[in-house]
């Protein structure tokens, strides 16, 4: 979570990393996703941001991948406030117990118009 107040309207960059470790199985697909958002339990992206996904194919050998994603935001806002978003991560497609999170960062910067 990154919080942020502004003195006037701007915009907002977020940038976040994630590193992450996807236990795959061959004939399951994978699919990992992280998305900034405005709520702590959704990994709906925010408004006007976009998100991240990776996708392995089930065909892959069984493995362990080593990913990384990294995703940056600018997002216009109209005037002074607080700021609040979070950096969620889920696996809709292939979960496993394999399946990790090991590190992640996010930074936002304010830009005042």
């Amino acid at each position: 979570m990154v919080t942020l107040t502004v003195p006037s309207a701007g915009t907002l960059v977020i940038t976040s990393t994630v590193h992450a470790w996807i236990d795959h199985t061959v004939g399951t697909p994978d699919l990992w996703h992280f998305a900034h958002s405005t709520s702590p339990t959704s990994c709906a992206p925010a408004p006007d941001t976009i998100d991240h996904y990776a996708y392995y194919w089930a065909s892959l050998a069984t493995e362990v991948f080593d990913e990384t994603g990294t995703m940056v935001n600018g997002i216009s806002i109209s005037g002074a406030g607080t700021y609040t978003y979070f950096l969620n991560t889920d696996m809709p497609v292939g979960q496993s117990a394999g399946d990790m999170i090991s590190q992640a960062e996010t930074v936002m910067v304010f830009y005042p118009s």
